[in-house]
């Protein structure tokens, strides 16, 4: 069943009869925290056992790993909590059959996956039984960072003017795991300094901005339009520009491009990928494959020959350039919307 990420928060009790529970989307501080809260209630207030954390990593090296602690006895009979931190799900439908577990009881099954398809197997099972929990995870408001950085501050006596204080929750929304890192980065400024200008603070954030542009880039190639809309008006909210983010969707291009060249070479995936500069941080490894699968060479070439057209006639001509890129950059959205829609496996 589908349960509200704030009903289930608060109330966690209301639904400790479940055993099994997927958490996912793109806020992966939110899932975190979510993780951690049901863990801390197993175990504090049903006497359940250590958390055994089960990765793709692991998986990969021991195929039947998860399955062994599933189904094994424990040697002091007791309650088991199983953590699946995973960025690939297809592994558990060869691994279990749902319907035969849902009711184990002495066994907690916790997924955390990125966000998912809703035609993923694993979520479209979660949702339909009753007694498993599906928990979306989804990107906090503008409001609700705001609460969050407030709160934050306040146990840290530390009070920010309304402009930085709109501007800090404009560019830290979104995930709270970066949220709190960039947090940590105002208070020991603040603790030095004793104050700080808007200025200092935009320089203290400036590579949170350039994180947030890669991660809309990769909505973009994604084939995600509606979110990336959501996401450029965040970035642009917090004084980015629109040639920033053609410069990065450019740099991205030219990267699916030698990830196909070094595969023709070394003939794997993952040393293809490796061997990129600078390098495709681990989470987002298989979004920049499933990438590479719908974005053939020819594309690619063509595109950037494209875009750096593009670039040169809005340097010549610079009027109405912001519509003109923002034009481009959906455009480009839509494609990869349909590159992923039509695109049929294998690789």
């Amino acid at each position: 069943m589908i349960v509200n990420y704030n009903k289930f928060s608060e109330n966690f009790s209301n639904f400790n009869s479940c055993r099994f529970f997927l958490i996912y989307g793109p806020n992966y501080g939110k899932a975190e925290l979510l993780v951690q809260k049901i863990t801390n209630y197993l175990q504090e207030k049903e006497n359940f056992g250590r958390r055994i954390l089960v990765t793709n990593e692991i998986i990969s090296k021991n195929k039947n790993f998860l399955r062994e602690k599933f189904y094994s006895e424990d040697l002091f009979a007791s309650k088991r909590i199983i953590y699946c931190s995973l960025e690939n799900l297809e592994i558990l439908s060869s691994l279990f059959d749902f319907e035969k577990v849902k009711d184990k009881k002495e066994t907690v099954l916790i997924i955390k996956a990125p966000e998912l398809d809703k035609r993923n197997y694993v979520r479209k099972i979660f949702e339909k039984t009753k007694q498993f929990c599906s928990i979306p995870c989804y990107e906090d408001t503008e409001y609700e960072t705001k609460q969050l950085i407030k709160g934050y501050l306040e146990k840290e006596k530390i009070d920010l003017n309304e402009d930085i204080l709109t501007f800090v929750s404009r560019t830290l929304v979104g995930d709270r795991n970066s949220l709190k890192n960039e947090l940590k980065k105002i208070v020991l400024f603040y603790k030095i300094e004793k104050k700080a200008t808007l200025e200092q603070i935009k320089k203290i954030l400036s590579s949170q901005a350039l994180l947030k542009i890669d991660d809309f880039v990769y909505e973009i190639f994604s084939g995600k339009k509606d979110f990336s809309e959501k996401m450029h008006d965040n970035l642009v909210k917090t004084g980015i520009s629109n040639i920033q983010i053609l410069n990065a969707i450019s740099r991205h291009l030219l990267m699916l491009l030698s990830f196909k060249e070094n595969l023709l070479v070394l003939k794997c995936h993952e040393e293809a990928i490796n061997k990129l500069k600078p390098p495709v941080f681990f989470k987002n490894k298989d979004k920049f494959k499933n990438q590479a699968k719908v974005w053939s060479k020819q594309r690619l070439c063509r595109t950037i020959e494209k875009i750096y057209l593009f670039e040169r006639k809005i340097k010549s001509e610079p009027n109405n350039s912001e519509l003109q890129i923002k034009f481009m950059i959906f455009s480009l959205a839509k494609t990869s919307r349909t590159l992923v829609r039509l695109f049929r496996p294998p690789f």
